[in-house]
């Protein structure tokens, strides 16, 4: 396999099985992923890959491919297929493996829930939370950040919620969306996201629901406070919870897409800066609980297929950080590369470009 922006140069041998000589052959081509080029880029790019084809050493094709190159930051959860209209490709999703991620489906639809690659974006590790955890405390605003030590709710709460509002009513970080688009079909939808992570938060001031359930996940978890992250219908909220398990909702983007009512806070805060996001913060968690309680409560038992959580503090084992935004590609394990060129009597099934499944 030739070099290219996205991989190594690598090259496979295999021996194909005795009884597969007289049919057509397919091959699997493992790829050496260029993962420190990948991880730096923040959007979708056109990318050649070639390959050439020897049998016993001797040259008998050389050929192209282009793809569509996606950036680690595009994000595609939960596609949704229709029973009625696809019920053969259903049946070809259930006999593929999907290990420990979900299927979930009622009679009108069936949801695989890839959700769970929320993790890549998640960053506790990034420098950026301790340098936040360290300006919180610099500007007087609570005297220890104990998280997971906190000796009781409130102390917990002010760690987490109150802290990551003071956060962002004083770098001011607004409601907006980012980049993205849907693809749609009458057999199938899925929202195209490209994800900001905290640093990226916090640099432009800004950022939307999944973004700041993301962000504000990698900031408790580095306290060691268990968050996950709820999907609700269109949109994507918080809960943390304490030592007891008690649940507190947290909806960031009502924050977000009120901060041009919420004052400026002096370049040096004090006491009444202190209050005004007090005050904001009470309000905050007020109408969460009210959202929770009112029509997030009864929605996961009446519509559970669109309703999934995020369990971040049990699935950072299985899933690591793409630690995109602080650039840390090698505090985690790199992962186990697959080198070998196999050989399969028949492909089980496909997707052209248009979204169908191909036997």
């Amino acid at each position: 396999m030739d070099e290219s922006p996205v991989c190594h140069a690598a090259v496979f041998n295999a021996t194909v099985p005795e009884g597969l000589t007289d049919e057509l052959i397919h091959l699997t081509y493992p790829v050496k992923w260029n993962i420190d080029a990948l991880l730096h880029w923040h959007a979708d790019k056109p990318v050649e890959l070639a390959w050439t084809l020897l049998l016993e050493g001797d040259t008998v094709d050389h050929f192209t491919q282009q793809f569509n190159c996606r950036s680690l930051h595009c994000y595609i959860p939960d596609p949704v297929l229709l029973q009625k209209e696809n019920q053969q490709k259903i049946n070809l999703i259930k006999q593929s493996d999907f290990g420990s991620y979900p299927v979930r489906e009622n009679d009108e639809v069936l949801c695989p829930q890839t959700g769970a690659f929320l993790m890549g974006y998640i960053d506790e590790h990034s420098a950026l939370v301790e340098q936040l955890k360290k300006e919180i405390l610099n500007d007087g605003y609570l005297p220890t950040i104990s998280g997971m030590a906190s000796p009781n709710s409130e102390q917990l709460l002010n760690s987490t919620a109150r802290a990551f509002t003071y956060l962002m009513m004083k770098h001011r970080i607004f409601y907006t969306v980012s980049d993205g688009g849907q693809l749609q079909s009458p057999n199938y939808t899925a929202d195209v996201q490209y994800i900001r992570t905290i640093d990226d938060i916090f640099h432009n001031q800004q950022g939307y629901c999944m973004e700041l359930s993301a962000a504000f996940a990698s900031w408790c978890i580095n306290q060691g406070v268990k968050c996950t992250v709820e999907f609700v219908p269109g949109h994507a909220v918080n809960r943390l919870y304490d030592r007891e398990g008690k649940a507190y909702p947290v909806d960031l983007t009502m924050l977000a897409s009120s901060m041009a009512q919420f004052p400026i806070l002096s370049d040096s805060p004090g006491a009444t800066d202190f209050a005004n996001v007090d005050r904001f913060y009470t309000i905050l968690m007020t109408r969460s609980q009210q959202d929770e309680i009112n029509t997030y409560q009864q929605g996961r038992q009446d519509d559970p297929v669109n309703y999934s959580t995020i369990d971040v503090y049990r699935l950072r084992q299985w899933l690591p950080s793409f630690n995109i935004g602080g650039n840390y590609l090698h505090t985690r394990a790199a992962a186990v590369e697959e080198d070998a060129l196999q050989i399969v009597e028949n492909p089980v099934w496909n997707i052209d470009n248009n979204l169908n499944f191909e036997k």
